[in-house]
């Protein structure tokens, strides 16, 4: 098999946290490393999010508005463009003959597989959103984020609808994307079932069965004496593990929106403040952080304005700049 270099904005990894370069840049940033994101980043996100959401529960901490609304204009962005290429490429194939539909489907291959590998991230904030509001903690980030569910579903069913029905497509690509869109459901589910439950859990999960076998083979996952057990962190690397060893054959490594993947990993990890992280970019336990908050001489002994929380994106441009460079033969090597 023939080996292949990926940037470093994918490559470096620091156990659950993907504390990639591209991480640390600004939102504004325009440089290459934010072309190269590929979304399976996302999908790792997800559960290095679940590990910090019980802490952001247990301390009653809202994320910025700020970064909600960003997140919402991202992801939409992103539906918009994930909605336009799958309806040219229905328009093409239905135009084309079978030579030029392989080449087709070819092309659209990183767009059906992004739609797929993201979904998790989305399910898991939407979940986390309703907690909050559950919580009366927040009742503005829940809309925000059930739009942005709601627009990823329905760019799902599209996907799923042109693999099922488009013209075209070999036994071999489809037999890989349903086995795809298998693991990160069942990916999905285990990152759900690791965070609060919340009433109406079947909006979220793909399958309420799944969630409660779950729950009950880890035990409960949040009891008043241990909010959040290190085994959280040890099961969300464990689950990071069992995907990328589930995908990384089948997966076309070409990002489709590489940019707009990179710009909703920072606007996501500003949700999540800097103290929930150590010194290389390891989500801590949630009573080391409030302890951290309550020792802070910004805080002075008084409750924080969440808003005002930072992130740690400046954490992790400094832990960049001391970073070597990586050059990896092959995305399959891990840290």
């Amino acid at each position: 098999m023939g080996l292949r270099l990926v940037p470093v904005a994918e490559s470096v990894q620091v156990r659950g946290l993907l504390t990639s370069r591209s991480f640390a840049k600004p939102l504004h940033d325009t440089s290459s490393f934010g072309n190269f994101m590929h979304a399976i980043t996302l999908a790792e996100l997800a559960s290095s999010f679940v590990g910090v959401a019980h802490g952001l529960l247990h301390q009653q901490l809202v994320p910025p508005q700020e970064a909600a609304q960003a997140l919402w204009t991202l992801h939409r962005s992103r539906c918009d463009e994930w909605n336009y290429r799958l309806a040219a490429h229905r328009d093409a194939i239905n135009r084309s003959g079978t030579s030029s539909r392989t080449r087709k489907w070819h092309e659209v291959m990183p767009v059906l597989q992004e739609i797929l590998l993201t979904e998790p991230l989305t399910r898991t904030l939407a979940c986390f959103a309703t907690q909050l509001e559950e919580l009366q903690l927040s009742d503005e980030f829940t809309p925000l984020m059930h739009s942005s569910l709601v627009s990823h579903i329905e760019a799902r069913h599209r996907c799923l609808n042109l693999i099922v029905f488009g013209p075209g497509l070999s036994v071999e690509t489809a037999v890989k994307l349903n086995r795809l869109r298998r693991h990160l459901e069942t990916y999905a589910d285990h990152l759900l079932a690791a965070l609060p439950e919340v009433s109406n859990m079947e909006a979220y999960c793909f399958d309420t069965l799944a969630i409660l076998k779950t729950r009950v083979t880890v035990g409960q996952l949040r009891s008043s004496e241990s909010p959040d057990a290190k085994w959280l962190h040890l099961h969300m690397q464990n689950l990071e593990h069992q995907l990328w060893r589930n995908l990384q054959c089948d997966i076309d490594w070409r990002a489709a929106n590489g940019r707009l993947n990179h710009r909703i990993s920072q606007t996501v990890m500003a949700l999540m403040p800097e103290r929930f992280f150590d010194g290389v970019g390891v989500p801590r336990l949630s009573r080391t952080a409030q302890m951290i908050r309550r020792d802070s001489p910004e805080s002075d002994g008084k409750q924080l304005d969440p808003a005002a929380c930072s992130s740690p994106l400046n954490l992790l441009h400094k832990q960049a700049s001391h970073s070597r460079t990586l050059n990896e033969p092959h995305p399959r090597k891990r840290w």
